[in-house]
């Protein structure tokens, strides 16, 4: 979880109250703490710059670090290509200008030269991997997908991050939920935090139509303020929105008004949002195939019995979705974080929640990040200066709390995205409630169990616990290799 958060969402109610807006990279005389927040330096700040954030500066001789980073072959294609890591220059977006910022400021602190390595016809991961197989030095530090990086870790191309001295993942820059969420035995082959936002964009949420909710009377921030944003409420306020427009007594997407709109990762978001992990680890940092079937079973019935609903959800279409809430017709719309920034042109007033919960019982809400788009950055097993590495991947991540973290709000609230200081709140609790189930599909896929919840929850089908039951054996083989393999190939 981004733990910088909540001091980070202060700041930018701060930037609304007086109008203020990111400074621009380079500007090195302007006062930015009403944006990052940080106290007046103080004495031994001044002679070590990296003494802000609890880190020392050390000199690097202008060595190049350079990142390997997924291009236009990123996995879900070039729309998730990298562009949260390296800036050759600035160009007025905050986005890119924090990104300049905060290079610039690692830079002069330990005297590096940041690059990257972004390939043209083929995926980063594909790159790293001939690299290390032939001996080649392509990079320092490999950014790909979780699903990549799963992949990679477990045939051994990755480098236990536990074992770099020099870099603390305890840090609050370091996403610690996802960090405990992909960690096996205690080993962490891939980590994410402050330093990237394309996981953020991964991150699966719910859009509402606020005019329309105001129409049906339907307060949605007092329901997730106060806990009570439930499955029920969803699944009956989608269906009371859903309306024949047009009187033909069919619903097409041309025309009606539909309760829930959405692309292809809602069954996921549904499991997540109850809470249902397959993979349960132990005090050991086991996991085990181990769930409460009777809920999963529950989960996937109910939702699914919504889901299907042609009359009261439309998924066919992930352009003709964005069209169809773009134009008002719609209460929910279903989609990645990233499709907040693509609702520039709407005249759609829209807010932002998070999933509901399952029940009453359920303590928190949960968020779904999809493992093909969200990255994480780890290092390749052939690294030969760890040292280095740790210390620059802290130095940049914890700079950008305060650049690049702060850009990703600014420009949600500032550029016509976000419509409210509510729905940035909102945005808070998404960040901060993501769950990483290892068997999911685009992690491990064990048993390939997850993938069959998943099928079910969309088609409406059935089953009942026992059923779940006989297929566990096969998903536990599949887990159990997965660990074999990383003792096979640790480093």
């Amino acid at each position: 979880m981004k733990n910088q958060m909540n001091r980070i969402f202060a700041s930018m109610l701060a930037i609304l109250a007086v109008g203020a807006v990111m400074t621009a990279c380079g500007d090195s005389g302007a006062d930015n703490s009403a944006v990052t927040g940080n106290a007046p330096e103080t004495a031994a700040q001044k002679d070590d710059p990296a003494a802000a954030y609890g880190l020392t500066s050390e000199d690097f001789g202008g060595k190049e670090f350079i990142f390997v980073v997924p291009g236009r072959y990123a996995e879900c294609g070039s729309a998730w290509e990298s562009f949260d890591i390296y800036s050759e220059t600035e160009t007025g977006d905050i986005v890119n200008d924090a990104v300049c910022e905060r290079n610039a400021w690692v830079e002069d602190v330990y005297n590096v030269k940041i690059r990257q390595n972004k390939p043209a016809n083929e995926s980063a991961a594909s790159m790293m991997k001939n690299a290390i197989t032939a001996g080649d030095n392509v990079g320092d530090v490999l950014v790909e997908s979780f699903h990549n990086l799963c992949s990679m870790s477990q045939n051994g191309y990755l480098l236990d991050l536990k074992t770099v001295d020099s870099l603390h993942l305890e840090n609050a820059w370091w996403d610690q939920g996802a960090i405990h969420g992909v960690s096996i035995a205690n080993k962490v082959y891939m980590a994410t935090g402050d330093l990237m936002i394309i996981d953020n964009d991964a991150t699966w949420v719910l859009m509402f139509n606020k005019q329309m909710a105001t129409n049906y009377e339907y307060d949605l921030y007092e329901k997730v303020d106060s806990g009570s944003w439930l499955f029920d409420d969803l699944f009956s306020m989608a269906r009371g929105a859903s309306t024949d427009l047009n009187g033909d007594g069919k619903m097409k997407a041309d025309d009606d008004q539909y309760g829930l709109v959405t692309a292809y990762n809602t069954p996921e978001a549904l499991i997540t949002a109850a809470g249902v992990t397959l993979a349960v680890k132990d005090q050991n940092d086991i996991p085990k195939m181990e769930t409460d079937l009777e809920r999963l079973s529950a989960v996937i019935a109910e939702s699914g019995e919504f889901y299907k609903d042609v009359k009261v959800v439309y998924g066919s279409d992930f352009e003709k979705s964005a069209t169809i809430f773009q134009g008002g017709r719609a209460l929910f719309y279903s989609e990645v974080l990233q499709c907040v920034t693509r609702m520039r042109e709407s005249e759609t007033d829209f807010g932002l929640i998070p999933w509901p919960k399952y029940d009453a019982a359920q303590d928190n809400y949960y968020s779904f990040v999809i493992g093909a788009a969200g990255t994480a950055v780890s290092l390749p097993s052939t690294q030969t200066d760890t040292h280095m590495s740790g210390i620059i991947l802290d130095a940049m991540s914890a700079k950008s709390v305060d650049t690049l973290t702060v850009a990703y709000y600014n420009k949600a609230l500032t550029q016509k995205y976000m419509r409210d200081e509510t729905s940035v709140r909102m945005l808070d609790t998404i960040l901060e409630s993501r769950i990483f189930d290892q068997s999911q599909t685009y992690l491990y896929a064990w048993g390939n169990m997850y993938n069959k919840m998943v099928s079910d929850l969309k088609n409406g089908k059935k089953e009942t616990a026992s059923a779940w039951e006989s297929i566990l054996p096969s998903a536990q083989a599949d887990l159990e290799a997965t660990i074999a393999a990383f003792e096979a190939n640790s480093h």
